[in-house]
């Protein structure tokens, strides 16, 4: 082996180890920031709240209890009825600006929202236009 071929095997073993601490470094870095915002890799999730929203619903805070209210017992008499109108994807229980709990009914486009009630049995509805609902 000549003195060129040695100095070439040293510079790539030189290289591979640099990429091999390079990316040592950069997952040490991901599981720190991701172990100080509380995760942990090994444990199954819990019911904590956690600081992100999951997904697009109306919050409806602990203090204004949903199950077998009034709202809920509305909402539960017309969801049939109102997922029958074409091109309404679904039926919640969400807040007005004012902090009144009204029925909220997620609809494709403006069309639809035409076609909503605006009231049912006393309760305000309130619509909110999503667009197609995809599950992925």
């Amino acid at each position: 082996m000549s003195d060129g071929e040695v100095n070439m095997n040293i510079t790539e073993k030189s290289d591979k180890i640099k990429v091999l601490v390079l990316l040592l470094t950069a997952s040490l870095t991901v599981m720190s920031c991701t172990m100080s915002n509380g995760s942990d890799f090994g444990s199954p999730p819990t019911d904590k709240a956690s600081p992100v929203e999951e997904a697009a619903v109306d919050y409806i805070g602990e203090d204004q209890e949903v199950a077998n209210s009034e709202i809920e017992k509305v909402k539960q008499s017309h969801e049939q009825r109102l997922l029958a109108i074409d091109g309404v994807t679904g039926v919640g229980i969400g807040q007005d600006p004012q902090g009144n709990q009204v029925i909220t009914v997620y609809v494709l486009n403006a069309e639809v929202q035409k076609k909503v009630p605006q009231e049912l049995d006393g309760f305000m509805v309130q619509t909110e236009i999503t667009g197609e609902i995809k599950a992925f």
